[in-house]
């Protein structure tokens, strides 16, 4: 198997770094195994401090691949209300709806099993205000560490066998 490349990009004044992964940069489907487990090792990395997840998703996109009713629970499940959603508009046409809410440990248990990356369109978990994981519409995979968090990355990486290299 090849490496995963993360490209880092440090933020020296906030003691944080990032790495992202760029789908476009390897062959590999959102659905691939390897892919996924790379999204679990940085939720794990940071999931003690995670209290918000934000959700973008097309209405049609989303009933098509899970069924209407499948859909309506997944977005109950990750905190979607009527009060919470926005409608995102070009013009008079809705092109995606949002929301942010609370990260429950039922969200976040699905998001740490999630089998394809691609199921909603982009979605990001975060830590107050600070967003710490981000998939966006399969283009790219990004966590923000601090120090601490960093390693605890990397040790997972190892430890689950992922290999990778940061440039």
């Amino acid at each position: 198997m090849h490496h995963l490349y993360l490209r880092k990009k440090s933020q020296a004044e906030q003691q944080r770094v990032q790495y992202t992964y760029l789908f476009d940069d390897h062959g590999l489907s959102p659905a691939n195994q390897i892919l996924t487990r790379l999204y679990r090792q940085m939720i794990l990395a940071v999931e003690e401090s995670l209290t918000a997840v934000e959700v973008e998703y097309v209405d049609i996109f989303l009933a098509k691949n899970l069924g209407a009713e499948r859909a309506k629970q997944l977005l109950q499940l990750l905190g979607a209300t009527k009060e919470n959603i926005r409608e995102n508009k070009k013009g008079e046409v809705v092109l995606s709806r949002s929301f942010r809410a609370p990260l429950t440990p039922e969200a976040l248990h699905y998001f740490k099993r999630m089998q394809d990356l691609e199921e909603l369109s982009a979605y990001a978990l975060y830590s107050d205000q600070e967003k710490k994981v981000e998939v966006y519409f399969a283009k790219h995979m990004t966590v923000m560490l601090n120090p601490a968090e960093e390693d605890r990355f990397f040790k997972l990486l190892e430890e689950d066998r992922i290999r990778y290299k940061t440039v």
